[in-house]
């Protein structure tokens, strides 16, 4: 079946703490859509091998024409962390309309580390604008070693 807020209060439904403390269902049922509807996405991998065009492909791929990140075949282009939101449907959850949150890193080379831009990645996370709390980072988050993409 399907996690829904909705299913969690049709649970508690003829439960004595849905008298004693009404707000509480309405709070944990909002928590958990919350939790269901962001899926942050790292791509990682060295300068040059596509990252940005697996995230335009991917977009693509849940049927949009749009290729929003930066592309060039020879050269690197993304410099620090760009975020790319995309809103989809039973991405991960079905039936529940998801929020990608697509975060395209530059590549490293000998002398930067990887690590370095985990962290990055993590911190604009949680101070992006929609903020993704440490709960979903520590449960929803996918990390995508790209090695080399073709278009």
């Amino acid at each position: 079946g399907t996690l829904q807020g909705d299913d969690i209060n049709a649970e508690f439904f003829d439960m004595e703490i849905k008298e004693k403390l009404p707000g509480l269902l309405a709070k944990v049922s909002e928590d958990a859509r919350k939790l269901v509807q962001k899926c942050p996405i790292f791509l990682f991998g060295r300068a040059r091998q596509g990252k940005s065009t697996v995230l335009n492909d991917l977009v693509q791929a849940l049927g949009s024409d749009e290729r929003p990140a930066k592309e060039h075949h020879y050269k690197a282009c993304t410099q620090g962390v760009e975020v790319h939101t995309w809103r989809c449907k039973g991405w991960t959850t079905p039936g529940v309309e998801e929020e990608l949150l697509l975060f395209d890193t530059e590549g490293w080379e000998l002398g930067k580390q990887a690590v370095d831009l985990l962290d990055h990645c993590m911190q604009r996370a949680k101070d992006n604008e929609e903020s993704i709390g440490e709960e979903v980072l520590h449960q929803r988050l996918v990390l995508v070693l790209v090695l080399g993409a073709e278009n």
